[in-house]
């Protein structure tokens, strides 16, 4: 467990050098007026839906994260980056008795594409004055990645419940969020893990005990949230 959680420290301190030293050694071209690379680094809060596969009423979640994104090119739509959290899941008990009460780390990598909205741009616009409005106008990104996810604290209970099948997984992500003029982005992610995450097991092999389990093994996580931009 110690293992893990140093793992996880040493991953969010790893994305903070990346976005710091991106920031403070160099200046981009587009920064000196000519077209270029650019990078941010944003730190935000979140809550959302744990298990979405659960046969209960769905446990929450809370978190914080932070993320750094690059753009190879700022006329270009493209873009990559990386996200590293941390959230809080929980729920009441169910017929069986069984609570979830869990605390994961998450770290999701991905690429994609933005959008640039309301950039009001004009025919006697010159291309490089066209590509600043867009750069500084509010966007819409799409970003599909892949997401490892590790569990830090673990106790959940009740019948049937099994802690040590909540083990570090992997699945695809899918995020998109609307950037505000402002350093301001609203956000919303989906996680789809390929293991049953809340431990909670089917209680025995009839069928209507087994409809009080997961019917699948598979985790559904949505997030919705506002991340604040730090350096802009």
């Amino acid at each position: 467990m110690k293992r893990i959680f140093i793992k996880y420290i040493l991953g969010i301190a790893f994305i903070g050098f990346l976005s710091i030293n991106a920031n403070a050694q160099s200046v981009t071209k587009f920064d000196r007026g000519l077209f270029g690379e650019d990078s941010e680094f944003a730190i935000g809060v979140h809550t959302g839906i744990f298990d979405s596969n659960q046969s209960v009423l769905f446990p929450f979640n809370v978190g914080v994260l932070a993320q750094y994104n690059y753009i190879p090119d700022v006329s270009r739509k493209f873009y990559m980056g990386a996200e590293s959290g941390l959230f809080f899941t929980r729920s009441k008990a169910d017929k069986l008795g069984r609570t979830t009460n869990l605390v994961f780390g998450d770290i999701t990598v991905y690429s994609g594409f933005s959008f640039p909205i309301k950039a009001n741009t004009g025919s006697d616009d010159k291309y490089t004055e066209k590509v600043k409005k867009r750069v500084a106008a509010p966007k819409i990104r799409i970003s599909p990645g892949f997401v490892v996810i590790f569990p830090i604290y673990k106790r959940s209970g009740g019948s049937g419940v099994n802690n040590e099948s909540i083990k570090t997984s992997i699945g695809f992500a899918l995020r998109m969020s609307y950037h505000l003029r402002s350093r301001i982005s609203i956000f919303a992610n989906i996680s789809r893990i390929n293991r049953d995450l809340d431990g909670y097991a089917y209680k025995g092999e009839d069928t209507n005990e087994r409809s009080n389990g997961n019917k699948h093994d598979v985790t559904y996580i949505f997030k919705t949230g506002v991340m604040w931009k730090l350096f802009k």
